[in-house]
């Protein structure tokens, strides 16, 4: 009896450490790389004033045929509302960014892994995201979102 005791203590206590170190060892990884995307982002934003006339189109790069949506931008407003009603200006893109990339973080933050690029307009100096490519979950490569941003036009509203 005193044998069985001390063996179902053992399998116990064996239980408990594996267990322990699982929930260590596995705890979810948010925000990697998160204050490079604040400097970046801050740096960006900086440098960033919404003109009153502008276009620009973009596609959901995660979806293999996504068509490109084109946004015409007058006084803050997106002249169109479908699709993707959540991102309609450039500041809504920045919105993004900030949400899913930074707010939060590092213990609390949306995204595993988020990579951004900026350009510059050579004419206005103005900078915005091109590139933006949120992941999720380390472990599934299709929780993501990735967005292409291009032919941004300046004092176009058409």
């Amino acid at each position: 009896m005193f044998r069985k005791l001390i063996s179902l203590l053992l399998l116990f206590l064996i239980a408990v450490v594996a267990t322990a170190d699982y929930d260590e060892v596995y705890d979810e990884v948010v925000c990697l790389d998160w204050q490079v995307n604040n400097k970046k982002f801050k740096k960006a934003y900086a440098k960033w004033k919404e003109p009153s006339c502008y276009s620009f189109t973009f596609h959901d790069a995660a979806l293999e045929y996504a068509p490109d949506v084109k946004r015409v931008i007058k006084n803050g407003v997106s002249l169109r509302k479908k699709p993707y009603r959540a991102l309609l200006t450039i500041n809504d893109f920045y919105k993004l960014i900030k949400k899913e990339c930074i707010q939060g973080c590092p213990e609390n933050g949306v995204s595993y892994r988020c990579h951004i690029e900026y350009k510059t307009d050579k004419k206005t100096g103005l900078v915005y995201p091109w590139f933006i490519s949120i992941s999720y979950d380390e472990d599934d490569v299709y929780d993501h979102t990735n967005y292409i941003i291009e032919n941004v036009r300046f004092g176009k509203c058409g």
